[in-house]
């Protein structure tokens, strides 16, 4: 196979280079949204346990986390 001519070859590469910056301003963006979920979720458990309204156990059960990690990730938003 031939190579491509100069100014074909630098719009390739132009084109590729905005495919990429596409892609990660998109994994940007995914990851700033599994932050924010994962922050609503944690405060939402850690206001539950506070309430008294179930167990750690019970937080287990419904999620399949350890009760580790549980308590490692509610910490920071726990009231005790």
């Amino acid at each position: 196979m031939a190579r491509p001519a100069p100014d074909i070859r630098a719009a390739a590469a132009e084109q590729v280079a905005a495919l990429k910056a596409t892609r990660d301003a998109h994994h940007k963006e995914v990851n700033r949204l599994k932050a924010a979920a994962d922050e609503e979720m944690w405060r939402g458990i850690a206001d539950v346990l506070d309430a008294g309204d179930l167990l750690q156990v019970d937080v287990v059960a419904v999620t399949g986390f350890t009760r580790d990690h549980i308590a490692k990730r509610t910490k920071p938003y726990r009231a005790t």
